[in-house]
C-alpha cells in the first residue's frame, strides 16, 4: 500500500498550543496539523507560510488530520548530522558545571548537616540541663493542728486554710487545688 504524500501551506499556526491548519491548493478544505505530527528530527518549530510535506489521516467523523509532517526544504537534525565530512567530528566539551555544582551541592549538604547536628546537641543539653535542675519545692508553714483525714474532698466542707492544707497534704483523693500550684481552696479560703 502506497502512502500518498500531500504538499500545502501552514496557514494558522498556534504555537503556544502545538496545532495549526495546513491549506491545500488542490482542496479548498483546511487540514488540522498538531505539532506531534512533525517528525522528531526537524530542525525547528514550524511557522507561518511554511510548505509542509506530510500524509492524509481520515478520522472516522471525517476530519482529516495530517501526519509524518515535514517542514520542505529543512533538512532533518539527524541528515544534518550524518552530512558533516568524518574527520570534523565535533570533541564532547567536558562538563565543567556539573562538576561545580555537584560540588556545591555536597558542601552545601555537610554544611546543613554540621549545623543541624550542632543545633540538636544544643537543644539536648539544654533540655538535660533543665530536667536535672531540681525544682524548688514551696516551703509550707507546719501547722500544728488536730485535724485528721474524716473523708473530706472539696473546699465546701472545710472551715479554713490551714484545714484545707492539712487536707491536701495528707489525706488521699482531695479535689482542692484546681489549678494545681500547691494552693487549696484559693477562692474560698486560702486566696491570695
Amino acid at each position: 500500500m502506497d502512502t500518498k504524500i500531500f504538499q500545502g501551506r501552514l496557514e494558522r499556526w498556534n504555537d503556544e498550543r502545538g496545532f495549526g491548519f495546513i491549506r491545500v491548493e488542490a482542496n479548498a478544505r483546511d487540514v488540522f496539523v498538531h505539532i506531534s505530527a512533525f517528525k522528531k528530527n526537524t530542525s525547528r518549530r514550524p511557522r507561518l507560510d511554511d510548505i509542509v510535506l506530510y500524509e492524509i489521516h481520515t478520522e472516522k467523523d471525517g476530519k482529516m488530520q495530517a501526519v509524518n509532517a515535514q517542514i520542505k526544504g529543512l533538512s532533518s537534525a539527524k541528515t544534518s548530522r550524518k552530512s558533516r565530512k568524518p574527520g570534523l567530528r565535533k570533541s564532547p566539551r567536558p562538563s565543567h558545571n556539573t562538576s561545580i555544582t555537584k560540588g556545591i551541592s555536597i558542601v552545601f549538604i555537610l554544611v546543613m548537616g554540621v549545623f543541624l547536628y550542632k543545633n540538636y546537641a544544643l537543644e539536648s543539653s539544654r533540655s538535660n540541663a533543665v530536667e536535672s535542675t531540681p525544682k524548688p519545692v514551696k516551703q509550707v508553714k507546719q501547722v500544728k493542728t488536730e485535724y485528721s483525714c474524716q473523708g473530706k474532698v472539696y473546699c465546701s466542707e472545710m472551715r479554713s486554710c490551714e484545714e484545707a492544707m492539712f487536707y491536701q497534704r495528707n489525706c488521699p483523693a482531695t479535689k482542692m487545688d484546681g489549678d494545681h500550684d500547691g494552693v487549696p481552696c484559693e477562692r474560698q479560703w486560702c486566696g491570695r
